[in-house]
């Protein structure tokens, strides 16, 4: 049960990395990437 649960939690977290990612860059990841150089 542990397991499954800390997959889920793991999934759960890329995905609200990638919207974020998303939200903050416009769509575009260079613009991140720029920026924390």
């Amino acid at each position: 049960m542990r397991m499954r649960t800390s997959i889920k939690l793991a999934l759960a977290l890329v995905l609200i990395v990638l919207v974020y990612k998303l939200v903050v860059g416009g769509g575009a990841p260079e613009d991140d990437i720029d920026r924390i150089d």
